[in-house]
């Protein structure tokens, strides 16, 4: 007779085996969805930390008479402190104490703590800038419901968040020559083109206390580019033609590692038209006031034209005539249509400047709302406007001029390179710009003639 085996009582050990595998999957998620939940709550904490902390920085740079950035200096250390305070104070809103929450020494002592926080002032050499960090570390544990089941019975998370402050920047961080046309390159349509020969120390274009920086390319044709003080930086292609044995770009032009917006700064407001403030004319003399120029501004032969300081609105350009003059000090030119061309065809001299932060806002203006941009010498409304400027060792421009299509021309008429002859002293940020370099073309920049942007934040971690 077959004795038969017993199948009997398998299911039992089939369900005591599923059974452990039901529990550690609903320990998964159970517990899992838990500590993702304070991970998230965590997240959330750093990053209002961090932005509390920035947010207390820049708006204490932005107030103060001078923006400035400098670490190890007053305004450094105030700004550091005005971040500490607010990064324990936004942590505490979530229940987490100072002494819970101790500001570090350095981002290597945050790295190998459970949690706390540093505040670091740093160095941007790309962008030749400082700035501020506030760097935040949350880490918590939290005991499990049924993960000792599987042998788990606690779990941890930790998350960081970095909150960058930049100060207050002059324009496009200070570079000379931008071009903002970040798709097409070629003269007249995007990029920046130094053409023509040159001869070091008699002719070409020399640059100082600037950089010169392109969205997409730079190209060079034969002649001397001579940047001190600042980078040539492009983000598509540089092109040198006849530089391979002897360089005469320099420094070496480096790829960018970012891209200028094209809307870095707001349009001047225009007060309305209306009788008293409103010009027709299409030619000067002597000297206006600030206001509505509706047929642009020119001269007649031999004229000296002097604008008053305050605001402009023009549509038709501006030009000067044969043996004519224009002077401006304090000024702000908005273009809302029109070419511009100054100091061309045997011209007289040109001397534009901005107003400066100590002579801004003469109370006149401000109360008939023509009061001038700090900076801000020429801006171009958003359209393709021809502008051409022809230096000389007698003009003056001070300043940022900012067209986003307009496309630049720039050319110099000196031969000789020495420490009184400035073109230009004028940031020149564009579409396009064209430097011609057959005559000597100067830039001697100071960071502090040019218009600002405030300063900025992100979480950039």
């Amino acid at each position: 007779m077959k004795v038969k085996n017993s199948e009997k009582g398998q299911i039992i050990v089939i369900l005591a085996l599923s059974m452990v595998a039901i529990i550690a999957i609903t320990a998964l998620a159970i517990d899992g969805s838990l500590i993702y939940n304070v991970r998230r709550q965590d997240q959330n904490t750093a990053d209002s930390a961090a932005l509390a902390g920035a947010g207390a920085a820049a708006n204490y740079l932005k107030n103060i008479t001078s923006g400035t950035l400098i670490c190890g200096t007053q305004v450094g250390t105030d700004v550091t402190l005005l971040a500490v305070n607010a990064v324990q104070n936004a942590v505490a809103a979530d229940g987490i104490s100072a002494a819970d929450m101790p500001k570090l020494t350095n981002d290597t002592a945050l790295a190998a703590a459970e949690q706390g926080f540093t505040v670091t002032c740093k160095w941007y050499e790309t962008l030749g800038t400082q700035y501020l960090d506030v760097h935040v570390k949350i880490s918590s544990e939290m005991e499990t419901n049924f993960g000792g089941v599987i042998n788990q019975d606690t779990l941890s998370t930790s998350v960081e968040s970095t909150a960058r402050v930049y100060p207050r920047q002059p324009f496009a961080y200070g570079n000379g020559l931008v071009s903002l046309n970040d798709t097409t390159c070629g003269n007249g349509k995007g990029g920046i083109y130094f053409l023509g020969g040159g001869q070091l120390g008699k002719k070409g274009t020399y640059i100082t206390n600037g950089g010169v920086f392109s969205n997409s390319c730079i190209s060079a044709q034969s002649g001397i580019v001579q940047v001190t003080g600042g980078a040539i930086q492009y983000n598509k292609d540089f092109q040198c033609t006849g530089c391979a044995a002897n360089p005469k770009v320099q420094p070496e032009p480096i790829p960018a590692t970012t891209k200028l917006p094209k809307n870095m700064y707001p349009a001047p407001t225009c007060p309305d038209k209306k009788a008293g403030n409103t010009h027709s004319s299409n030619s000067y003399n002597g000297t206006i006031y600030p206001g509505w120029y509706t047929k642009g501004i020119s001269t007649p032969n031999g004229a000296a034209l002097k604008l008053e300081a305050g605001l402009y609105c023009i549509e038709g350009g501006m030009t000067n005539n044969s043996k004519s003059s224009i002077t401006g000090n304090g000024v702000t030119l908005y273009f809302k249509s029109g070419d511009v061309k100054l100091n061309q065809n045997n011209a007289g001299d040109i001397i534009l400047t901005s107003c400066t932060e100590k002579t801004c806002g003469r109370e006149v203006d401000i109360q008939n709302g023509w009061s001038s941009v700090q900076g801000m010498l020429m801006y171009f409304d958003n359209y393709a406007a021809d502008v051409q400027f022809n230096g000389s060792s007698t003009n003056i421009f001070k300043g940022t001029v900012f067209g986003p299509l307009a496309n630049f021309t720039l050319n110099g008429n000196t031969d000789t390179l020495s420490d009184e002859i400035y073109n230009f002293s004028t940031q020149i940020i564009g579409n396009s710009i064209l430097v011609n370099g057959n005559a000597m073309l100067v830039m001697n920049l100071n960071s502090s003639d040019f218009s600002s942007m405030d300063p900025s934040l992100s979480l950039v971690k």
